[in-house]
């Protein structure tokens, strides 16, 4: 679990400016502010926690490179689980060589 609200942690790193742009996908041209961010990882924490997700617990991600692999990658973290990215180019890309 982080140690602190994610908008503190961003705070406190001096990252956190409301308008500024974090990230623009490339797949759609979106364009995230770190606020934009802030809500998405809250809402996808929730919904982890309600699917069952708890402290300790590990979870394989497999995206691409777009704006909800760090969205997911926080969204664990922020539950508490473990988070386990996973290249989906990967040759060994299956769940038995994951566990």
């Amino acid at each position: 679990m982080l140690s602190y609200p994610l908008t503190v942690t961003f705070k406190r790193k001096r990252y956190f400016v409301v308008s500024t742009c974090l990230q623009i996908d490339d797949s759609g041209g979106r364009r995230y502010t770190y606020s934009q961010l802030v809500e998405h990882v809250h809402s996808c924490a929730t919904s982890l926690s309600l699917l069952g997700l708890r402290l300790g617990q590990r979870v394989c991600i497999l995206l691409s490179n777009c704006i909800e692999l760090p969205v997911a990658f926080l969204a664990v973290q922020h539950v508490g689980a473990i988070c386990v990215p996973v290249n989906p180019a990967a040759s060994k890309c299956t769940p038995g060589w994951l566990s």
